[in-house]
C-alpha cells in the first residue's frame, strides 16, 4: 500500500515530496530494524520508490489508474527482487512478497477510482 500512497504523494506534493518521502522512509528502516533488514529495507525501499515514482510521472499523463496500476508493478517487483534477497539471503519468499503487494495493489485501486469519480463531480467545469 505504501506504493499507493506514494502515488497520492506524487499527486498532492509532485516530485520534491515523493524524494522527501523516499528519504523519510529509509531513514525510519534504518531506525527501526536490525542493521541487516535496515540496509535491504533502505536499499530496495530508495531504488523502487524512485523508479516507480518516475513510471507513475510518465503513466500519469493519461489515466491515473493506469499510472498506479503501472508503476505499483513495477515497483513492488524491484523491491522484493532487492529486498528479499538482501535481508534473508535467498529468493525464496519473493513471489509471496509479490503476491501481497498485488494484493494490496488490487485493493486499493477501486478506492482510487471512487476517489476519482468523487473529486471530478466536486469540480464545477
Amino acid at each position: 500500500m505504501t506504493l499507493t500512497l506514494r502515488d497520492l504523494l506524487h499527486e498532492t506534493l509532485g516530485t520534491p515530496g515523493v524524494l522527501a518521502g523516499v528519504a523519510a522512509g529509509a531513514g525510519l528502516s534504518w531506525l527501526l530494524a536490525t542493521p541487516q533488514i535496515a540496509v535491504a529495507s533502505a536499499v530496495a525501499f530508495a531504488v523502487s520508490e524512485t523508479l516507480d515514482s518516475v513510471l507513475y510521472a510518465v503513466l500519469r499523463r493519461g489515466s491515473r489508474l493506469r499510472a498506479v496500476l503501472g508503476s505499483n508493478l513495477l515497483g513492488m517487483i524491484v523491491d522484493s527482487l532487492l529486498f528479499v534477497p538482501l535481508a534473508f539471503g535467498s529468493f525464496a519468499a519473493v513471489p509471496g512478497q509479490v503476491a501481497g503487494k498485488t494484493a494490496a495493489t488490487v485493493v486499493t485501486l477501486p478506492l482510487l477510482w471512487v476517489a476519482s469519480r468523487s473529486r471530478c463531480r466536486a469540480v464545477p467545469r
